[in-house]
């Protein structure tokens, strides 16, 4: 069996252009190194500073950091947002507590539940035309804060992984009017306050804790985020605590010298970013004229309750019936692209200031080629589904800590989940433990062709 480190060099040596993370694109302009890597692989001892306890040049990272990010105190991560967003729910939710979460979050939020204790509520957002996620309506939220006083506080994901925003600044009033904490999932929105031509960062619109990551959307290495955190509602001291717990004690200086890097670049990036918006302009406008593979643009704005979009994100909608995989194979095997994300309806290239002239015409060289490949294809027909409203029977906690067996998935209706089940990308659990497996969840799984068993809790009383 070939290991990961031949993998890794065969990939390399097939020179495939990476229009996916991380957001340094193995561009040396951005995340230049001087030395060999591996002479940067030490330990806390002397002048290096401890992560855990930063005296020295990690707590003045930290305040540069913030400074940056127009935050009022910022944490380095070095086990990526997730570390972030478990922190953040340990640090406004105890055992039993309720919280209001936007029900297509990253499998991180519901780990934290289970970390903490805390007890589901859902909210779910509104689904596009295309099939995917759009955004978030503040009046569910402002419903659902309204029907219980005792919910603690609200989890969003703003942007989603197709780079949709929700109206932050409306939830974040509804939030606070209601007392409450806003935690927003910005992992991949970090580039946003470096061009007007982005989205307005969740920061800027009023959220309370707000975790990004460095390495999706920057230049950075992969597994560096930051947590940012603002106003007098949360427990900064609790906080720190947290990230402590959930952070490693043998930080790699190689993750962190690639966020000061980052940081260095960002403080004087604004001639690199209006050249990167200019090349995503360019782009999209020089392929506009494709119908085959639409790129998703400013029309979806305001619709599916979707506040903004990200032009990083080139999401491309495939309208004539083909799978969206196929295309994916064709940008890899005969244009040496290699994308984020590839479904049935779509593919999703992400991109960075890290990216390229030749990356931009060699993808819109490829998109326009099989563009008019497909002409002759007939029209997809889109089956549109409502999100799966699960139910929840016990909080995640509860359903980690009780005995469990396995059973054939075809015999596990109404029975309750013990384990997640979670496509990768983009990480959306499909099923969390505590909730009822129903013959509609069943046909998901058995269309994803890996699930034979599953692990469950019990069976409900039919």
């Amino acid at each position: 069996m070939e290991g990961i480190y031949s993998t890794l060099n065969r990939y390399i040596d097939k020179n495939i252009y990476p229009f996916h993370m991380p957001g340094h694109k193995r561009n040396p302009k951005f995340l230049f190194f001087e030395n060999e890597l591996i002479n940067y692989d030490i330990t806390e001892f002397g002048d290096m500073d401890n992560l855990h306890d930063p005296q020295g040049l990690i707590k003045e990272m930290n305040i540069r950091c913030a400074k940056v990010f127009d935050a009022h105190e910022s944490f380095l991560m070095v086990n990526g947002s997730s570390g972030g967003i478990i922190a953040a729910i340990m640090t406004v939710c105890k055992d039993g507590d309720k919280i209001l979460i936007a029900r297509n979050s990253h499998k991180s939020v519901f780990s934290g539940l289970i970390y903490s204790g805390a007890y589901p509520k859902y909210i779910y957002p509104n689904v596009t035309d295309i099939g995917v996620v759009g955004g978030v309506s503040p009046n569910d939220i402002k419903i659902e804060l309204e029907k219980d006083e005792n919910i603690k506080a609200v989890l969003i994901t703003s942007p989603t992984y197709e780079g949709f925003t929700s109206d932050i600044r409306a939830i974040a009033e509804i939030v606070h009017h209601h007392n409450k904490i806003l935690i927003v999932d910005e992992a991949h929105g970090a580039h946003f306050n470096f061009s007007t031509s982005f989205p307005e960062t969740a920061l800027k619109q009023g959220a309370d804790i707000v975790v990004q990551s460095l390495h999706k959307t920057l230049p950075s290495f992969t597994q560096t985020s930051v947590l940012h955190v603002q106003g007098n509602l949360v427990n900064k001291e609790l906080l720190a605590n947290n990230i402590s717990m959930i952070q490693t004690t043998s930080p790699s200086y190689m993750l962190m010298a690639s966020i000061d890097i980052c940081l260095n670049f960002l403080l004087n990036s604004e001639h690199e970013f209006n050249l990167y918006v200019k090349r995503l302009k360019n782009f999209r406008e020089f392929i506009s004229d494709c119908k085959n593979i639409e790129l998703i643009g400013e029309d979806f704005k305001r619709r599916y309750v979707i506040q903004d979009i990200d032009i990083s994100k080139l999401v491309f909608h495939i309208k004539k019936n083909i799978s969206a995989k196929n295309i994916d194979r064709d940008l890899y095997e005969n244009y040496k692209i290699q994308v984020e994300l590839s479904s049935n309806t779509h593919i999703l290239a992400m991109t960075s200031v890290a990216d390229t002239d030749y990356g931009f015409k060699l993808l819109a060289k490829a998109i326009r080629s099989l563009n008019n490949r497909i002409e002759n294809e007939k029209l997809k027909k889109i089956m549109l589904h409502e999100a799966f409203k699960n139910q929840t029977i016990l909080s995640p906690r509860e359903a980690m800590h009780m005995s469990t067996k396995r059973v054939l998935l075809e015999s596990s209706h109404n029975m309750i989940s013990a384990q997640f089940v979670t496509p990768y990308p983009p990480g959306i659990p499909l099923l969390v433990p505590g909730e009822l497996i129903t013959r509609d969840i069943i046909k998901s799984l058995q269309e994803l062709k890996t699930y034979d068993e599953i692990s469950v809790v019990k069976r409900l009383k039919d």
